[in-house]
């Protein structure tokens, strides 16, 4: 494995102790990033849309006062992963089972990376939808959390009741890999003034999300290809019918969440019988950058779940806050 970039001036929390360059089974490359240390266990963090591993410096950070250790991948088609070559801001996959390879291949990582196990498992946004689909194909975590899981998207008016349609057509006329209706090519933080956001009600957060990709525009990414959307909306269909699978599972969703569907999410809560869902007041998608009264309630629960208590530990960086 080649050692690839980590930007620690924009990332909270620990420097990485591997940043390696990955290759999934059809030959996709990604990059992985490990935080060994702790020996208490290993969280894998599947990451949403437009994400990338700096993003989740502060939750390392917590993590590793928790004692555990921390590994994640940059899904394909986003962060420093190999792109898609049709446009490199567009959001594409060609098929949302790859996404499993990518998972494989950060499996693959923790174990040659020799980090510890019990393996737990947190999935926020896409990264919970596809954190659901690993279970549901035997991925080896001991206990699951959830963060404002996909398992149904809040679409948008112009594609609402239409979007089926729409997207049929451009299948049609071959162009289904173009950014779907209403998007940008910008990523969303470059775009949208703190105040009316859709994320976080946290000045200080928003501004760490927008430093983050202005500083690094390689690790910005725009609005997702129609294609995208349909194979999006087809995978939370089959999750949605889908008997959840024999996981303890902790979901942690946000009451103003103007992104996925809480109705989705409470539509598969209700029929997993070792699931826990814990709905924050007042929150919007982004859970784990919230407000700090926010992220408190968010820790205990987690605290509690996984039955870990944090350790005193460092401040964050004055120079990435």
């Amino acid at each position: 494995m080649i050692g690839a970039p980590y930007h620690s001036d924009v990332a909270l929390g620990p420097l990485p102790t591997a940043a390696k360059w990955l290759q999934a089974d059809d030959g996709k490359h990604l990059r992985g990033v490990a935080w060994a240390g702790p020996k208490a266990g290993t969280v894998f963090l599947f990451t949403g849309r437009t994400e990338y591993a700096e993003k989740y410096g502060d939750v390392v950070a917590e993590f590793a006062k928790r004692g555990l250790a921390c590994v994640t991948c940059d899904w394909r088609g986003q962060g420093l992963s190999e792109r898609f070559p049709h446009h490199y801001q567009i959001g594409e996959v060609d098929d949302f089972s790859d996404y499993q390879k990518d998972v494989q291949a950060m499996l693959a990582f923790a174990k040659a990376q020799n980090l510890p196990k019990p393996f737990y498992a947190l999935g926020h946004s896409l990264g919970g939808g596809i954190l659901l689909r690993a279970l549901h194909n035997g991925f080896p975590a001991h206990k699951a959390l959830f963060s404002s899981p996909m398992w149904g998207i809040q679409v948008p008016p112009i594609l609402n009741a239409v979007s089926r349609v729409i997207i049929a057509c451009y299948r049609g006329l071959g162009i289904e890999k173009r950014i779907a209706p209403g998007r940008s090519l910008e990523n969303y933080v470059e775009r949208q003034p703190f105040k009316g956001n859709a994320l976080t009600n946290d000045f200080h957060e928003y501004h760490l999300l927008r430093r983050q990709v202005m500083s690094h525009p390689e690790l910005g990414l725009g609005g997702p290809s129609l294609n995208w959307v349909d194979l999006a909306l087809t995978e939370c269909d089959e999750l949605q019918n889908a008997t959840p699978p024999a996981y303890d599972c902790l979901t942690i969703y946000a009451g103003g969440d103007q992104i996925v569907s809480n109705t989705a999410i409470e539509k598969i809560l209700s029929r997993w019988q070792s699931a826990t869902g814990v709905c924050i007041p007042g929150a919007e998608h982004e859970i784990l950058m919230e407000e700090r009264t926010m992220r408190q309630t968010v820790w205990s629960k987690i605290d509690d779940f996984l039955d870990v208590q944090p350790a005193k530990g460092p401040k964050r960086s004055k120079a990435a806050a």
